[in-house]
């Protein structure tokens, strides 16, 4: 059984690990992208232990891009080619 999309996951964790590139976890020189890891890890595991998620692939998404759209500032448009399935519960206007 599938809980999400695989294509989208790494369609966004590859557009995170870019954005990221050069980047250490704060006072270390472990790469930032182990953060997002970690949040993607979470996120995963919520949707394992809760498979009634209405949009698990939403949720992976938010988890991998969610400091790119923090930090950089873009306009969310920006991203959405690198969402392989958008979500029907994000609008793009």
């Amino acid at each position: 059984m599938t809980l999400w999309n695989q294509d989208s996951y790494l369609s966004a964790w590859n557009f995170a690990a870019k954005i990221h590139i050069g980047q250490t976890l704060p006072g270390s020189e472990i790469p930032y992208i182990n953060h997002i890891g970690l949040v993607a890890m979470e996120a995963s595991a919520a949707i394992a232990n809760n498979q009634d998620s209405s949009d698990p692939d939403l949720m992976i998404q938010c988890a991998l891009l969610h400091d790119a759209l923090e930090e950089h500032r873009r306009p969310i448009m920006s991203f959405r080619g690198n969402l392989v399935r958008p979500s029907p519960m994000v609008s793009w206007r």
